[in-house]
Formats: C-alpha cells, structure tokens, sequence
C-alpha cells in the first residue's frame, strides 16, 4: 500500500479505500466475531476517531442514536442515557410547576404578573399604566410575601379566580385579565389606559365554581389607547 506523503487527507483517504478494499474480501458478519480481539470495540473507536478528525468533537446524541442501531450493546445504552435526558428535559420544561417568589400575599388562583424591577411574582391587572399586566402565571397555591410557591406553566389546566362566577354555558370561552387585581374575566376592558390580555379559554364553568377550570394560554390581545 502506498500512502501519499505530507497530505493528511490524502493519507486518510488511501488507508480508508485500502481498508474497504481489504473488508471486501472477508466473509460477513460471525466470521470475524471474537471476544478475545474485541474487534467490534476497534471498529467502533476507530468510526468515532474518524468523526472526531471530520467534525472537530466527539459523536453527538444524534451519532450515538444511529450507532445504537447499527451497533452493539454499548449503543444501546447510550440511546437510552439520551432519552432519559430527554425526559428530564421535556418534564422540566412541561410537566413540573414553575417556583415563583411572591412580591405580596398570593392566594390560590390568582392571576399573575413579574415585576420586572424585582423579579419577584404580583398580582396581574389590566391597567397598562400599572405595569403588571403581562401576565406570566397563575398561583397554584396560597402563600405570604417573600416566599416561594408552586404557580402554573402555559398550557396547564388550572383553577383560576374570576371577578364573577361564569355559567357553564360560557364553557369554551376567552378569558382574559381583569382590572379587578389577580382575577380574569370574561368581559375584557375596553377603557382607555388598559389592555385585553387572553388568559386563556373556560374550560370547567358549572355555575358555582368562582374558580374554575382554565386552559391557560397567555398572550396580549389588545391595547385601549
């Protein structure tokens, strides 16, 4: 075999067509299984070197992926560290309250807002002067000032404290910010000096709950100049 001087592609390229043409002429598969050489190992550490040389890093978890498919046991483990990973991940993201530290007393349901001076957590209303009409959670528990608790993700189905008790008729409707602090409403504030910010959608009204059932999904609507 004649390696080309000085290149290291060059180099690299010959060894490599030179070892496919070697592979080529071996019988597959079990032929070549032998614990004592641990081939498989070889082969795997000189793939990942090869990645290494071409991408400037190790193998990723999307290499690590095709390797658990096409490879040996090793993979496989590696496959199912990244999906615990991923797990983690996505439950951190979706699955776990977020904890919040209150700016003042915080009871169950209330609508909520971070003041950005603070960093801490404040009862949402929906006058835009007031600055505390982005609302960013709603309380999933009652607790004092200066203390933490657990308050909702978007997308959770949660309890939320209304300015008047809705019908279950109203099921399905937009719930937005009251003016009322902490409360939504279903009849957003068309005054001057406020903002219609959606709650989210009425998903448990019976007629009785003052807090019911919400699909929390925040997001400005509207700007009363």
């Amino acid at each position: 075999m004649t390696i080309p001087a000085g290149d290291p592609t060059r180099q690299l390229r010959a060894l490599l067509l030179t070892l496919a043409g070697y592979i080529d002429t071996l019988p597959p598969g079990v032929a070549l299984q032998d614990d004592a050489l641990s081939i498989a190992d070889d082969v795997n550490s000189t793939i990942s070197q090869i990645r290494k040389l071409l991408y400037g890093s190790a193998p990723g978890a999307a290499e690590r992926w095709y390797d658990a498919i096409t490879g040996d046991g090793r993979g496989v483990i590696a496959l199912g560290n990244d999906l615990a990973t991923l797990e983690a991940i996505v439950a951190g993201l979706s699955g776990a309250p977020l904890i919040l530290t209150s700016g003042e007393v915080i009871t169950l349901g209330d609508v909520l807002t971070i003041a950005t001076s603070a960093g801490t957590a404040f009862k949402a209303d929906a006058s835009f002067s007031g600055g505390l009409w982005r609302v960013a959670a709603i309380a999933l528990e009652s607790k004092g000032s200066g203390l933490t608790f657990s308050a909702s993700r978007p997308g959770d189905l949660i309890p939320v404290s209304m300015d008047a008790v809705p019908a279950a008729a109203s099921n399905g409707q937009r719930v937005f910010l009251s003016t009322t602090p902490a409360k939504a409403t279903l009849n957003p504030s068309v005054a001057t000096d406020t903002v219609q910010y959606l709650v989210g959608y009425l998903q448990g009204a019976d007629g009785a709950l003052a807090a019911p059932p919400v699909l929390f999904q925040p997001s400005l609507d509207f700007f009363n100049a």
